[in-house]
């Protein structure tokens, strides 16, 4: 019997109870007694103690994609029906089917939201009072978003909003400078939630008042500040000078100054104070200068012959702006002189100074409206020293030589000085007694002009003199001098000397004369020597000058390659001999070596004078092509000119014509001639009139000429053919009547 009866329907997911839905039914109940939503499914759990029940499930308009209920294995009475692949946040009709034997009881309908996703990419910056919340929604749906910003020491929640559904940002005002924070997004769909965190903080609050105290210490630096709002871990506090590496101090929350100590005088420094929480900070900074330290070393030179004053002075440590240098005489302030921060040295001229008379000297260095003075009274009146001159130059050093001032017997000693000329910076310093009248300094630059300064001293005066003086440039390296194959030019090459150089001269001498005289600049290093004359050997001198010093000489020497000769004429009036003339060649010449060759054989090599201008090649080879080389001869060197001639071919021997008994005909016929050919031509006249030729191979000595009148007497001419010579023999024959 079938009973009819009301079912209250529970559902519950992950969060709680969503809803509560009453289902009539028939037979087979539809009980539901729980209900899980994720992101992508929903799963249902019905109870029915008729276990031939059977059900299905199936998304509203998704009937096709029906899932069975599966009977759970440990609890009977109970079915879970699964759906899949749904998209989150979003509400699902779902159709709960009953069955027995296959045949549908009932159809309900249940409606649930799937759990809607997290947001995505949780962002959050911020300044000293607020933080910067973004999101990105993440797949499906959702209905409005909650955010909630809870203090991250455990007090709990301290705000939270409801945001609608299209927001992707929020900022959240009035925090605490320094606070640590945590901040949660969750999105909603009906009951349902799903979440994402991120700890954040809000930018610490910088300290203010920041200043800086030196109480006159040029190496002391006193940093206060008042304190920063909000919460603050530490306190960072940074020195830094530019170019170098920053002092650090960490202070606790509650320090207020700091002092920095062993620092550079004059120098500008930057002082930050960081305010620390967490991982941020914030920076306050100023710009702040050390006093300016002083002068050292204050020494008065006396120019006397310049009617000058040279002060000079080693400059102290750390940075200034100037210098400035005050002279007086008593209350008399006699010059007053600026001079540029880089400056060790200033003079002060037109003064007419008394010798014997006190001065005061005032130094001041300068930073700002800051100022360190020295100062310092003296006589005035010692003399330098006389007769400075230059005793000994070469490659690498310079000696200088004095005599002792008169009026100086006062004087504690001399410091010589080496300069490069035009310049003010010492090179290399001596200290000598009092009694040297001499300074030898080594290991010079070639070439280089150089200033040195004798200087007088006693106490805190000085006096000086000068002299230039020029060390001696070296000689070139691996000079060479080669011709490369020419017999009117040669080619001079070399290497840079190391040191200073202004040109170089170039002599070129043949026996003994001088053929040319040239400079080239100190940057070549080769140079072309032309218009020379054939054959001809030449010495090369090559100097090198700076200033009026020239060095060593550099020399060298090559022969121009001996010209060719000329208008060369070969006869061959003879089949056996070859007649060689030739025009003398050009230049210097030592002799010509005439050489005949047969293909790579030589036949014959002559040695001839340089007055001979011809020779003769005989009992060589009828009609062959031999190659005749002239040779010019200068020194080890040669020039040759080749040509080829060919001798006259000989004739045939012992030839004969014969009728052979037909008056028609005529036969010839010889003996091959000697030496070389190429081949035969045989013709037969008549009254001087040619009427046939044969041209014949070399090997052939025999030929036949046909048509010919009875009992007419032919000649007959054989030429011997070897290239463009022949040789020609004649004879006579007649046909038979």
């Amino acid at each position: 019997m079938l009973r009819r009866k009301n079912i209250h329907v529970a559902l519950w997911v992950a969060c709680g109870i969503l809803s509560t839905v009453v289902v009539d039914t028939k037979e087979c109940s539809i009980k539901v007694v729980k209900a899980i939503s994720t992101t992508d499914s929903i799963c249902i759990t019905l109870d029915n103690e008729d276990v031939k029940c059977q059900y299905t499930i199936s998304v509203r308009d998704r009937h096709n994609d029906s899932k069975d209920c599966h009977q759970d294995q440990e609890h009977f009475t109970h079915f879970e029906c699964k759906t899949e692949n749904l998209d989150p946040g979003t509400w699902h009709q779902l159709d709960i089917i009953s069955k027995v034997d296959e045949k549908q009881q009932t159809q309900h309908t249940v409606s649930l939201p799937t759990r809607p996703s997290a947001v995505e990419n949780l962002w959050v910056s911020g300044d000293t009072n607020s933080l910067d919340v973004s999101w990105q929604p993440g797949p499906g749906k959702t209905e409005r978003y909650q955010i909630k910003l809870l203090d991250s020491r455990g007090i709990g929640s301290i705000w939270n909003t409801t945001v609608v559904s299209t927001a992707t940002s929020y900022t959240i005002k009035g925090l605490i400078p320094g606070g640590l924070y945590n901040v949660t997004v969750i999105t909603e769909v009906g009951e349902l939630q799903n979440s994402a965190s991120r700890q954040a903080q809000t930018v610490p609050a910088a300290v203010s008042n920041l200043r800086v105290e030196n109480n006159g210490d040029q190496n002391t630096l006193r940093v206060l500040w008042d304190k920063a709002s909000g919460d603050v871990d530490s306190y960072l506090v940074s020195l830094t000078l530019p170019g170098s590496n920053s002092i650090e101090k960490t202070l606790s929350p509650n320090s207020t100054d700091v002092v920095f100590d062993s620092l550079s005088p004059g120098k500008t420094y930057q002082v930050s104070v960081s305010t620390r929480s967490g991982t941020l900070s914030n920076k306050t900074w100023i710009t702040v200068k050390t006093e300016p330290g002083k002068v050292s070393d204050l020494v008065m030179e006396n120019l006397s012959d310049r009617g000058a004053l040279k002060i000079t002075w080693t400059p102290p440590s750390g940075e200034w702006e100037h210098i400035r240098v005050v002279l007086s005489n008593g209350s008399e302030i006699l010059a007053n002189q600026t001079v540029d921060r880089t400056a060790k040295e200033t003079l002060l001229s037109w003064l007419n100074l008394h010798p014997g008379k006190v001065y005061s000297m005032a130094v001041s260095v300068e930073n700002g409206g800051l100022a360190n003075t020295v100062y310092y009274e003296e006589e005035i009146g010692l003399p330098p020293v006389s007769q400075l001159h230059i005793r000994h130059s070469d490659e690498t050093s310079l000696s200088a030589l004095w005599i002792h001032a008169s009026g100086s017997s006062s004087r504690d000693g001399y410091i010589v000085q080496l300069f490069q000329s035009n310049t003010s910076t010492a090179i290399q310093t001596r200290t000598l007694s009092r009694g040297m009248r001499e300074c030898t300094f080594n290991v010079l630059t070639p070439g280089r002009l150089y200033d040195i300064t004798v200087t007088t001293t006693t106490k805190n005066l000085r006096s000086s003199a000068t002299v230039m003086g020029r060390t001696l440039p070296l000689k070139v390296n691996h000079l060479k001098l080669s011709n490369k194959g020419k017999s009117d030019s040669l080619n001079a090459s070399w290497e840079k000397p190391s040191g200073d150089l202004d040109f170089y001269n170039l002599v070129l001498l043949r026996v003994g004369y001088t053929v040319d005289n040239i400079s080239v600049s100190a940057n070549t290093t080769s140079t072309l020597l032309p218009f020379l004359r054939p054959g001809a050997l030449y010495k090369l001198l090559v100097t090198t000058v700076s200033g009026s010093q020239t060095s060593k000489l550099a020399e060298a020497e090559c022969r121009t390659v001996p010209a060719a000769v000329s208008d060369i004429t070969v006869t061959n009036s003879g089949p056996d001999f070859l007649n060689v003339s030739w025009k003398a060649a050009e230049g210097d010449v030592d002799n010509y070596m005439v050489m005949l060759k047969d293909q790579e054989k030589i036949v014959h090599t002559l040695t001839a004078s340089k007055a001979t201008a011809e020779s003769v090649f005989r009992s060589l080879v009828s009609g062959r092509l031999y190659t005749i080389s002239i040779t010019t001869h200068s020194g080890s060197y040669r020039n040759q000119t080749l040509v080829q001639e060919r001798t006259q071919p000989s004739t045939v021997q012992n030839p004969a014509a014969i009728h052979s008994a037909r008056d028609d005909f005529l036969k010839v016929y010889w003996n091959h001639a000697s030496g070389d050919y190429d081949y035969y031509e045989v013709a037969i006249e008549y009254n001087s009139t040619r009427l046939q030729s044969q041209k014949l191979n070399r090997i052939q000595s025999e030929c036949e000429f046909n048509d010919l009148i009875p009992g007419r007497l032919y000649t007959v001419t054989i030429s011997t053919w070897s290239g463009q010579y022949n040789s020609t023999v004649s004879i006579h024959g007649r046909t038979c009547e």
